[in-house]
């Protein structure tokens, strides 16, 4: 009897099944799509049987239409969740804003209002999209994309509200994947079957799924079922194109989860009959009692229609501890110590003279300094306090020699090969970055930092962490990255194994000098080239994009959304921005390639290296009023996460190489074990990709192949954890043998 070897996209271990157990719905499907005019993408999936059951081309981008709904729902119902009330907010509806497709909100009077929960039924079940766009309006495109992310869904991206055909003529369109909105389905229905928190709470997931339950076009997957099957749907309609995603059974013997999505299919007839016939043979299989599909499954007995899956990225979910010291974070804690610094008057590196203890540079430093003292009195011992000092000789910058001092907290963790560093500047300077006389309250650049950093340690200090964290706030970062240049000399002298350094410069501030504000985002930059690196060899091989640094910053991106529903990471591919720089830069000089920066979204340069003063009605300087205390606490919170997550998780794989001893189809990774891990997880996604796409779970081994062609894609390994932290990717260098 031969037997067939497949990997579950969940991660799941080999599982060996007979050949010739089920019937072939994947022929049957490829059949249908090979009749149909135009595309057609197939995700199915049951309750009980773990790995996909069909897929058909379900990786592919699709216009999504009205199916989009659903993360729209899904976006209000997280949002409950994260601030109790919001399905319970007004929004105002003006004439203005209706559009067509909008039966219900057609009846509605200008100025009327409707609360969250009120617009999403009618958004759902009558596709009202006018409904949808004031939902859209209120979340904001990029926290409901931020909301997709959290979910698995990296291939899904909202570019623009319905009926916004000016967007789609410039290329920018709703798309997603039959597997995207496949899997948001499954977490959907998971959650209200077995009361389980998956992408919300298990109550919420059984409130959408009866908001579902009332759709009113049933034309699509429910018209092809037994009569009276249940049916939770989500259907979408534009020309050239019928999708239509479907929970079969939710609570019935067999549920099942199905999307089928179209493209270029102007036959409405031929894309409906190709629907029913996919719908008809998923349900031929799928339809089997939940119990009987489980012991299949146990038995060995159920082979899915197509075996080499789609392998998509898995779907993080928050870890208890860290999620406690996230939560933890205070807006009114970021705020005071923004303001206490700003009252030193100024933080100029050349107004270290002060005699005054409440004054200048050092006032400052030795404040920041009884900080860290006072919280590490809280843990026993393994928080230590010190002064990186040392006089910065005169440059042709500056007038004189002028002495120089970081603050450096160290909070020894469990693995002595592991260091990570959270880092700021506390030094500021006025519109003279050599006036150590003038104002200059640097509250935003860098207090805002500073306080980040603080309570950064605050959070932490009391979780003992496998790696150890560095919280440094460094001085004369305004006239030449001075302090952190020192200090990261010092750890290359010490052989310190520094793997990541997040470096926070101006991250307290939501509303740029040009008006424009995201309160839902934070810029990091990061490196392409390590420095010292050979770029021949880096363009041979096409890893400008995966520098230690660039993979850092996947991971943050990766991990900042399933901690905050209501935040995202906006990756820029460079160092820092353009033509300027910042501390993390002595680190990358140093040889401590993943380091990256952390920016607020957008900038007020009315407020950067400025003198205090009011002119033509413009206040300029950099002034606490200034401070969004709640996106500073965001942006605070994101470091925390992606932190804790580092130095508790595993660490990454070391020496991994891609061993090239002949040419060939697929790919050899192979590593040496890394401390804490307990399985690895092979990742990859397009040369042209940003985010990785796929990843295959391979056991605690260390050496893998996957049917992945090397010339084609980017492929990486990360480690995995007893409790499901990842570390950062780890790009492997060629091996020719």
């Amino acid at each position: 009897m031969k037997r067939v070897a497949f990997l579950s996209s969940a991660g799941a271990a080999l599982i060996s099944v007979p050949a010739f157990a089920a019937p072939s719905v994947g022929a049957k499907v490829r059949a249908i799509a090979a009749s149909m005019p135009g595309r057609i993408g197939v995700y199915a999936r049951t309750m009980a049987s773990g790995p996909p059951i069909v897929e058909y081309h379900a990786s592919h981008r699709f216009p999504t239409a009205s199916t989009i709904k659903v993360l729209i729902m899904t976006t209000a119902f997280l949002a409950e969740e994260s601030h109790p009330g919001a399905l319970s907010e007004h929004i105002t509806f003006y004439s203005s804003d209706l559009i067509g497709g909008s039966d219900f909100m057609a009846q509605a009077d200008n100025g009327q209002r409707f609360t969250v929960r009120e617009l999403i039924v009618p958004m759902i079940q009558l596709s009202d999209n006018t409904a949808a766009n004031l939902l859209i309006g209120h979340f904001g495109v990029s926290h409901i994309n931020a909301v997709g992310r959290r979910a698995g869904m990296e291939r899904t991206h909202l570019a623009r509200k319905f009926l916004d055909y000016s967007a789609i003529v410039h290329h920018n369109d709703n798309v997603s994947t039959p597997a995207d909105m496949g899997r948001l389905l499954y977490l959907i229905e998971r959650g209200a079957r077995e009361g389980v928190r998956t992408i919300v709470s298990a109550q919420h997931c059984r409130q959408m799924v009866k908001i579902m339950l009332g759709q009113t076009d049933r034309d699509g997957i429910p018209a092809a079922l037994p009569r009276g099957t249940p049916v939770a749907n989500k259907t979408g309609e534009i020309e050239g194109m019928l999708n239509d995603v479907a929970i079969v059974e939710p609570y019935g013997d067999s549920p099942f989860v199905l999307a089928i999505m179209t493209a270029d299919a102007y036959d409405y007839s031929a894309a409906y009959a190709a629907i029913h016939k996919v719908t008809r043979a998923t349900y031929a299989i799928a339809g089997r009692s939940y119990e009987e599909m489980k012991a299949l499954v146990l038995a060995g007995a159920l082979i899915v229609a197509a075996l080499d899956s789609d392998n998509p990225m898995p779907a993080l979910s928050p870890y208890a501890p860290i999620a406690t010291m996230v939560g933890q974070v205070d807006a009114g804690r970021l705020q005071a110590n923004v303001n206490r610094l700003v009252a030193f008057g100024t933080r100029n590196d050349f107004s270290e003279r002060s005699s005054t203890p409440s004054h200048g540079v050092f006032g400052a430093r030795d404040w920041i300094a009884r900080q860290f003292e006072a919280i590490a009195a809280t843990t026993g011992g393994r928080m230590t306090v010190s002064l990186d000092t040392y006089t910065q000789p005169k440059t042709p910058r500056t007038p004189r020699a002028v002495l120089e001092s970081s603050v450096i907290a160290t909070l020894r963790g469990s693995d002595s090969g592991r260091v990570y560093i959270m880092s700021s500047h506390y030094d500021d300077c006025d519109g003279r970055c050599t006036d150590g006389a003038g104002t200059a309250p640097g509250a935003d650049d860098n207090g805002s930092s500073v306080a980040a950093v603080i309570e950064a340690a605050r959070v932490m200090a009391s979780t003992q962490f496998r790696g150890t964290i560095v919280f440094a706030c460094f001085d004369g970062e305004e006239l030449g990255l001075w302090g952190s240049n020192h200090y990261a000399r010092e750890l290359v002298a010490r052989h310190a194994p520094v793997l990541a350094v997040l470096n926070n410069d101006i991250i307290g501030n939501s509303v740029g000098g040009d008006g424009r504000s995201e309160p839902n985002v934070i810029r990091v930059f990061s490196q392409a080239i390590p420095s010292g690196a050979e770029d021949a060899r880096v363009n041979l091989v096409g890893s400008e994009n995966d520098s230690p640094s660039r993979e850092l910053s996947r991971f943050v991106a990766e991990i900042v959304p399933v901690y905050l529903s209501d935040f995202a990471v906006r990756q820029i591919y460079r160092s820092d921005r353009f033509m300027r720089g910042g501390d993390q830069e002595s680190f990358q000089d140093a040889g401590y390639a993943a380091a990256i920066r952390f920016v607020e979204a957008h900038e007020n340069f009315t407020h950067q290296h400025q003198d205090v003063r009011v002119e033509n009605g413009v206040q300029y300087g950099d002034l606490p009023q200034f401070i969004d205390a709640q996106y500073l606490r965001r942006a605070t919170q994101a470091n925390v996460a992606a932190l804790a997550t580092l130095a508790l998780g595993p660490a990454p794989p070391a020496g991994v190489q891609m061993p090239l001893r002949r040419l060939g189809y697929d790919t050899t990774l192979r590593w040496k074990p890394s401390a804490g891990a307990v399985a690895y997880e092979i990742l990859w996604r397009a040369t042209d990709a940003a985010q990785w796409a796929h990843a295959r779970n391979v056991g605690n081994v260390t050496e893998a192949t996957v049917s992945v062609s090397k010339d084609d894609d980017i492929i990486a390994v990360r480690s995995v954890d007893e409790n499901g932290l990842r570390s950062p990717a780890v790009y492997p260098i060629a091996a020719r043998e």
